[in-house]
């Protein structure tokens, strides 16, 4: 038989658990049961915000109880409805903002509208009405000289702008280690041939210098100043696709296209370039001051499917004259693959979209 001295060592042990035991299970069903006061949380705030009809903020509610519990279907039909009311109210601003020509913002509100009810048939038929094009190209500076010709400054971003078709000025950084810059814009109802009025406004340095007041000045300098260009005319057609056909990369059809040979001398351009295009089917002629082109793209590609533009203008070499303290510009040839800028920008995968187009490309060539 145990002994009494053992029976009890037991009973204390027994004991000892059982106080542990309930020692960690007040934490234990608290911890167990925090993702479920989230959830309800969470929801509880979406049924408030729902009844004073925020339902954008709802809809953050509503999200973040579904991510927590995505097996609850009350949460998830809570979501959809506010979503379906957060559309209608996105689609409204849409419509402000698109009255007032503000196509950025038109356009995120129109992308809010499919994330929140993708089946509203006007979002679909809206969205074929927008174009997005790419602006892209390299600029080769002699950066020696560019750093002897500029006062310091304690912020520098190389910089090139364009003009728009709408009559605007966009902006695209130039990278200082690889020399490539891009920048997308947006068009809405817009004629696919518009694209070729997009031109180059200047490239230059844009520098923040302290004042010793403590505040920061901003200044654009500029080396290359094409100004505010438009075409003096536009005539013609670009005998563009009107039916679906299979994209093509056009990485793949850069040889070809890259074939051409121009060999352009330095340029000063004046104080005034007036130019006109000139649309030829499978070409677009730039008839301009001192017959140049450098202020244009070079290539444009069309992708029918998705409805969008790559604007390539080139390589772009800028050198410093010291006899007359001015820039020249002139557009490098494509002597090796290398020296392809494309190539390298289409590692960039948020930009891929931009690397298909409908089969032609369309050059753009100067015309006297």
């Amino acid at each position: 038989m145990m002994s009494s001295s053992r029976k009890r060592l037991q009973i204390i042990q027994f004991l000892r658990w059982s106080d542990v035991r309930q020692f960690w299970k007040g934490p234990l069903l608290l911890l167990l049961s925090l993702p479920l006061l989230g959830c309800s949380f969470a929801y509880d705030q979406g049924v408030r915000l729902e009844a004073e009809e925020r339902w954008e903020e709802a809809s953050i509610s509503y999200r973040e109880a579904v991510v927590a519990n995505p097996d609850n279907s009350i949460y998830h039909e809570a979501l959809q409805r506010v979503n379906r009311q957060a559309a209608q109210e996105n689609l409204q601003r849409y419509r402000e903002h698109l009255a007032a020509g503000e196509g950025v913002k038109a356009f995120a509100r129109l992308q809010a509208v499919r994330q929140q009810d993708p089946d509203l048939a006007e979002v679909a038929e809206e969205e074929k009405l927008w174009s997005h094009v790419l602006l892209s190209g390299r600029v080769r500076f002699e950066f020696e000289q560019l750093q002897t010709n500029v006062r310091l400054a304690d912020e520098m971003q190389l910089q090139i702008r364009f003009n728009t078709p709408a009559g605007k000025t966009i902006s695209a950084p130039i990278s200082s280690e690889s020399g490539i810059f891009f920048v997308e814009d947006l068009t809405y109802r817009q004629n696919p041939q518009i694209f070729a009025q997009y031109s180059v406004q200047s490239i230059g340095l844009q520098l923040v210098r302290s004042e010793p007041s403590g505040l920061s000045r901003r200044e654009y300098q500029k080396f290359i100043d094409f100004r505010e260009i438009q075409p003096l005319r536009v005539q013609g057609q670009l005998d563009f696709p009107t039916t679906m056909v299979p994209s093509r990369y056009l990485i793949s059809d850069r040889s070809r296209v890259l074939l051409r040979q121009q060999n352009p001398q330095e340029w000063s351009p004046p104080r005034l370039v007036q130019y006109e295009l000139l649309l030829q089917g499978d070409r677009i002629a730039v008839r301009s001051t001192d017959q140049r082109r450098e202020f244009a793209a070079d290539i444009l590609y069309w992708n029918l499917e998705d409805q969008r533009a790559l604007l390539d203008f080139g390589v772009y070499d800028l050198r410093f004259q010291k006899e007359n303290r001015n820039w020249t510009i002139r557009r490098q040839d494509y002597q090796e693959p290398t020296d392809d800028y494309l190539l390298e920008l289409a590692h960039n995968l948020a930009l891929s979209s931009y690397f298909f187009h409908s089969g032609i490309a369309y050059p753009f060539v100067a015309q006297p």
